[in-house]
């Protein structure tokens, strides 16, 4: 898991200018609202283990010499687990356009602001700071970061009876 955040800019709804200022597969735990974020440490966070118990039943039964009728069973997640696969992983909010500005110049001035935007930049004080964002009080937090939105898929059973001839 990667902790991400827009830079330079953001376009609603999404995430088209992430960075992820930590590195990939670092993550930071945000606590906090908008002008009061605490933001930890990175760490090395990873989805839980994913295990899945699938079974296939076939059976044929031979009818004459070439005609074959077959009846099978797939139940793929037999014991029915239900692991998170993944969890929101946007600082920023998607429902409003909040984004860092380092150097205070958003992407498209060019050359000032890929200046700025290569070189490091204390991006844990500029989300709380209005003179590093494009917003009042600094980067408007997504309240889903940290939370899980996909999870493995739910038992199923498929039947299927087939011929051969």
């Amino acid at each position: 898991m990667s902790s991400f955040i827009d830079v330079g800019y953001s376009v609603i709804p999404g995430n088209f200018f992430a960075v992820y200022p930590e590195g990939r597969g670092k993550w930071v735990d945000v606590t906090g609202t908008t002008g009061n974020l605490t933001i930890g440490n990175s760490y090395v966070r990873r989805t839980p283990w994913f295990t899945q118990s699938d079974i296939n039943l076939v059976q044929n039964y031979k009818i004459s010499e070439t005609k074959v009728i077959s009846f099978s069973a797939t139940i793929p997640n037999a014991l029915n687990q239900h692991s998170i696969t993944a969890y929101n992983e946007q600082i920023d909010s998607q429902q409003f356009a909040s984004y860092l500005l380092p150097g205070q110049v958003p992407f498209y001035v060019g050359g000032q602001a890929y200046s700025a935007y290569e070189h490091p930049y204390p991006w844990k004080t500029m989300v709380n700071d209005p003179a590093f964002t494009n917003t009042a009080n600094g980067i408007i937090p997504d309240s889903k970061y940290g939370q899980p939105y996909l999870y493995q898929l739910s038992r199923n059973i498929r039947l299927r009876v087939g011929f051969t001839f």
